[in-house]
């Protein structure tokens, strides 16, 4: 149980790491946060969305805010980009449970 909460957010991150090093270029993109969801805008492509219920948790680290739907995937903010990354870390996790 609790091993499963403290780890599972750990395994992702790094696992996150390994996927963006062998990945090569990375697109930038757009966030933007409303109640229902994340939209996610590529350059040049209709933009996505996300509900809150598809997404798994957020997890935070000294320099990023990990947005993660299962083990796999993850949405990476850089908080050096972020206006107030701290408000929206508290944020995020009033809306993924």
């Amino acid at each position: 149980g609790i091993a499963f909460l403290l780890w599972n957010p750990v395994l992702l991150c790094i696992r996150a790491g390994k996927l963006l090093a062998a990945s090569g270029p990375v697109w930038h993109l757009r966030y933007s946060f409303t109640e229902e969801g994340m939209r996610i805008a590529p350059p040049d492509q209709k933009p996505g969305f996300v509900p809150w219920s598809a997404m798994g948790g957020v997890f935070c680290t000294k320099k990023q805010i990990i947005l993660y739907k299962d083990p796999e995937h993850a949405y990476i903010l850089p908080k050096r980009q972020l206006d107030s990354p701290e408000a929206l870390a508290a944020w995020l996790k009033e809306h993924i449970r």
